[in-house]
C-alpha cells in the first residue's frame, strides 16, 4: 500500500498458488489481478493473508471495478474473514480468506524463520511519498538506522523501486505460503482437526479443550454471565516507586503462571446463586470489605481501568482470594450473595501438562503448546455478547445496515459465543495475582522493596551491598536468575503502568511508553522528562477506517509521565502510597449499588 492523500491505496500484490507465484503492480489492469484468483483459487479451500485487517481495503477496491461481490467480516475493527464471490457455468462460487497472523499469532519474522526464509528489510516510508522508478534511499526512508544499513549493505542505495517491491513482496507471499503450511501440517499431526478451521489461536484452542469429556460448561446463561463477570478483573499492573541513593533494581517473570493456575481446581457443572453469610465452600461471594494497606490485595474496576483501594467498598469476588485477603488483616463486613458450582476440580489440567508436552518438542510444535495454553482461559472470559460488522457491495441479509457510500454497504448484527465461560477465567486470573501477591511478600521478607509489577513479573529495589545473596535463590516463587540479560537493573524509571526506562548491566536500554509503538527516546530524555514532570510527545500514526478506506492520519501525541492515577507519588517520587475509594466520585464506577 501507498499512500495518496493519506488514504491507502493498494500499489502491488503477489499471489501464490500451487507452485506459481504472480506478482502485480496497480497500474496494471486489475481485471488481471482478480482472474487469476477466480481461475486458480478453488471454492473448496481456505487462502490467508497474513493480515487481513488491511488487505481486504485493497481487494475492495479492485474487486470493486472489476464487478465482483465481496463480503468483509470484522469485528472491533478486526477483519477476521473475506469472501469474493464469481460465478463459473451459470454457478456462483465462493473463494474464502483467513487471516493467518488471527490463527497462529505468529509475525512474519517469525513465520519467516519457521520455514527457512527470511524477511527483507523494506524502504517502508517511501510509500509515504510519490516514489519514482529509481530512488536513493536515506535512513528516513527506513524505521531504523539498523535497518537502513543492513538494506544498504544487500542492494545499496540507489535502487531500481519497482524491482525491490516485486522481491519484497513475492517473498512475503511465500512466507506466508509456507509458513502457515508448516502450522497447519504440525497441527494435524497432533490433532484431529475439523473440516472448517476455527479463525482464531484462542478459538482453536477452545476447540482442543472441549474435544475431551469435561465437567466445565461450554457456556452459562446470559443473566448470570452479567453477575459473575463482575469478579472477572484482569492482571496486576502498578508502579510501587523508584530506585533511590544505594539501591539495584533487580527483575522476575514467573514462568508459566497462567498454565500452572489452569492446573488448579476451577469452578464446573451446574451452579446456583444462593443467600448466604459465610464462606464455608468454594465459589463466588458478594462482600462489603475493608483494606488499610500499604499494597491493598482486593481489586476493584473504575471506568479509568483496575485499581487496588483502601477503605471500604462491595464487590464480587471468588473465594480463594477474599481468605487470602482476610489472612492478610483485611476485613470482611459483610457477606451476601454466593454462586457455588457443583464441582471443583482440576478439569484444564490434562490440556495444559498434553500442551507443555507438546512445547518440549521444540520448534513450531513449541509455538502451538505455548499459543493453546495462553489464550484458553482469556477465550473463555470473553463476553458471549458481541456484534459482527459486515462490509459488502450488495445489500445484505439479515443484518442492519449502518450506511451505504458509493455502492459499498455496512452493517451490523448481534451475535452470540456459543462458548463461554467466565467463572472459569475469573478463578484462574484471581489465582494469579495471589500468587504475584505472594512474590511481594517474598522479596519484602528478603529485604526487597517493590517499584513495579505487571500481571507475572516483579521489580523490586535491594540495596547494592547486598544484593548478590538473593540472586540464584528461590525465595518462595521468585528467583533472580543472575544468567538473564534482564535481571540486574541498575538504572530504572517507572513512571507509569506499562510506561519505564531500564538500563541494564550490558548498556542496553529499554524505553516503554503505552500507546507509543515507535518510541525513539532513550533513558537519559525519559528520565528528564519524568523528573521535571513534563509531557512525553511523539509523532504518531493512527490508522482508521473510513468510507470502505484505510487512512493515516499523523498527529502530536502525548502524556505526561508524571501522572499516576493508581497510586500518590511521595519522596521525591520514589515511593507511592496507596489512593483510598474515597478519592474517586460515584461516575467513576462502572456498576450502580
Amino acid at each position: 500500500m501507498k499512500w495518496v492523500n493519506f488514504e491507502a491505496t493498494p500499489v502491488s500484490a503477489s499471489i501464490t498458488y500451487k507452485d506459481t507465484l504472480r506478482y502485480f503492480m496497480s497500474n496494471s489492469d486489475p481485471d488481471q489481478i482478480i482472474l487469476f484468483i477466480v481461475e486458480n483459487c478453488s471454492p473448496n479451500k481456505v487462502y490467508f493473508v497474513h493480515n487481513l485487517t488491511f488487505e481486504a481495503f485493497a481487494l475492495m477496491k479492485w474487486l470493486t471495478i472489476s464487478k465482483l461481490k465481496y463480503k468483509v467480516f470484522s469485528s472491533d475493527s478486526i477483519v477476521y474473514k473475506m469472501s469474493i464471490f464469481y460465478t463459473k457455468n451459470g454457478e456462483e462460487r465462493e473463494i474464502r480468506l483467513r487471516c493467518s497472523y488471527r490463527l497462529t499469532l505468529l509475525p512474519l519474522r517469525e513465520l519467516a524463520s519457521l520455514c527457512g526464509l527470511e524477511r527483507t528489510p523494506f524502504p517502508y516510508k517511501v510509500l509515504y511519498r510519490e516514489f519514482r522508478r529509481v530512488e536513493k534511499l536515506s535512513s528516513r526512508d527506513f524505521e531504523t538506522e539498523d535497518l537502513f544499513k543492513s538494506f544498504v549493505k544487500r542492494f545499496g542505495r540507489i535502487i531500481d523501486f519497482h524491482l525491490i517491491l516485486e522481491n519484497y513482496c513475492s517473498n512475503e507471499a511465500l512466507i506466508v505460503k509456507r509458513g502457515v503450511k508448516k502450522f497447519l501440517l504440525s497441527l494435524e499431526k497432533i490433532f484431529k482437526l475439523p473440516k472448517k478451521l476455527p479463525l482464531t489461536a484462542s478459538s482453536l484452542s477452545l476447540m482442543i479443550f472441549f474435544s475431551s469429556k469435561t465437567k466445565i460448561k461450554r457456556s452459562l446463561k446470559l443473566i448470570d454471565d452479567d453477575l459473575i463477570r463482575r469478579s472477572y478483573y484482569g492482571g496486576r499492573c502498578e508502579v510501587f516507586g523508584n530506585l533511590d541513593f544505594g539501591e539495584i533494581a533487580l527483575h522476575f517473570d514467573f514462568t508459566g503462571m497462567y498454565a500452572s493456575c489452569m492446573s488448579e481446581e476451577v469452578p464446573s457443572g451446574e451452579y446456583k446463586i444462593i443467600e448466604v453469610d459465610q464462606i464455608s465452600l468454594p465459589g463466588f461471594y458478594w462482600i462489603k470489605f475493608e483494606q488499610n494497606m500499604e499494597v491493598p490485595i482486593l481489586p476493584f474496576r473504575l471506568k479509568q481501568g483496575l485499581f487496588f483501594l483502601n477503605g471500604i467498598e462491595e464487590g464480587w469476588y471468588w473465594y480463594e482470594e477474599i481468605l487470602f485477603f482476610q489472612e492478610r488483616g483485611g476485613k470482611v463486613r459483610q457477606i451476601k450473595q454466593a454462586i457455588l458450582f457443583e464441582s471443583y476440580s482440576r478439569e484444564i489440567e490434562k490440556f495444559v501438562h498434553d500442551n507443555n508436552s507438546i512445547r518440549s518438542i521444540g520448534g513450531i510444535y513449541n509455538i502451538i503448546g505455548k499459543n493453546n495454553n495462553n489464550t484458553l482461559y482469556g477465550r473463555l472470559g470473553m463476553n458471549p455478547n458481541s456484534r459482527i460488522d459486515e462490509i459488502t457491495n450488495f445489500e445484505p441479509k439479515n443484518y442492519e445496515i449502518l450506511r451505504m457510500v458509493n455502492g459499498v454497504y455496512s452493517s451490523s448484527k448481534k451475535a452470540c459465543r456459543k462458548a463461554s465461560n467466565v467463572s472459569v477465567a475469573a478463578a484462574i486470573t484471581s489465582k494469579a495475582r495471589i500468587r504475584l501477591y505472594k512474590g511481594f511478600l517474598e522479596v519484602k521478607k528478603n529485604g526487597g522493596r517493590l517499584l513495579y509489577c505487571d500481571t507475572d513479573s516483579i521489580v523490586a529495589a535491594f540495596a547494592l551491598k547486598s544484593y548478590k545473596r538473593v540472586l540464584n535463590t528461590y525465595l518462595g516463587d521468585v528467583f533472580f536468575d543472575s544468567t538473564k540479560n534482564d535481571t540486574v537493573i541498575p538504572k530504572a524509571v517507572f513512571a507509569l503502568p506499562k510506561t519505564y526506562a531500564i538500563k541494564l548491566v550490558n548498556g542496553d536500554e529499554i524505553v516503554k511508553v503505552k500507546g507509543f509503538n515507535n518510541n525513539k527516546t532513550n533513558f537519559n530524555s525519559f528520565k528528564r522528562l519524568f523528573d521535571l514532570g513534563q509531557d512525553y510527545t511523539a509523532d504518531s500514526q493512527v490508522f482508521s477506517r473510513k468510507n470502505q478506506s484505510i487512512w493515516l492520519t499523523r498527529d502530536e501525541k502525548r502524556t505526561n509521565l508524571s501522572a499516576l492515577t493508581k497510586r500518590t507519588w511521595s519522596c521525591n517520587k520514589t515511593r507511592t502510597s496507596p489512593k483510598k475509594f474515597s478519592d474517586f466520585s460515584e461516575y467513576d464506577y462502572i456498576y450502580v449499588k
